[in-house]
């Protein structure tokens, strides 16, 4: 039975409170109060105690829900967080010159967007609920932001520039569906 079945089904302890899910070892239903998580399961504090005394530490956290994709999805968000530090790092000395520059503001400009990558990096990487909808939200504006951007010419198209801002946010969307049970629970 998943947590999901548990609609009507009240705890073992507190027949008067609903369960709020089964403790992974002995299978039993359990209110909050009763209950314990580590990893990605539920453990009752009878189970939990059992453990500690036969082991004679508490279990460690297992990250069972890092898989193939969720680090794919990270690679292709480190990869944007290092292109964003670097795209324009010839601007750095205009930073130490005026800050008011137009150069110098572009420079921030990247850092602050390589931070907001380097942030769902680390929410990828620990299965944080919100680095799904943080990640569609980056590469959608990061692509259109180049689409719609009125200075670029379609001539001087880059290669940089479509791998960097239009296949690796298209390759982070997916990464993101495909890691999606992971990151949304």
């Amino acid at each position: 039975m998943s947590n999901k079945d548990l609609d009507g089904i009240m705890c073992v302890k507190h027949p008067y409170r609903p369960a709020k899910a089964f403790c992974a070892i002995c299978g039993k239903p359990y209110c909050e109060a009763d209950l314990t998580k580590i990893g990605n399961e539920y453990v009752c504090y009878d189970c939990l105690r059992a453990l500690v005394k036969k082991y004679g530490k508490e279990p460690t956290v297992q990250f069972k829900s890092i898989t193939l994709p969720v680090l794919f999805t990270a690679l292709v968000f480190s990869l944007l967080t290092v292109y964003f530090v670097f795209a324009h790092i010839e601007f750095l000395p205009k930073l130490g010159e005026d800050l008011k520059s137009p150069e110098a503001r572009i420079f921030i400009r990247d850092l602050i967007i390589a931070l907001f990558f380097g942030i769902e990096v680390l929410l990828i990487l620990l299965t944080n609920k919100n680095a799904f909808v943080l990640g569609i939200f980056l590469s959608l504006w990061i692509m259109l932001n180049f689409l719609t951007n009125p200075v670029m010419d379609l001539p001087e198209l880059t290669t940089e520039y479509i791998v960097f801002r239009i296949i690796l946010p298209i390759l982070g969307i997916l990464g993101l569906m495909l890691s999606k049970k992971n990151l949304v629970r």
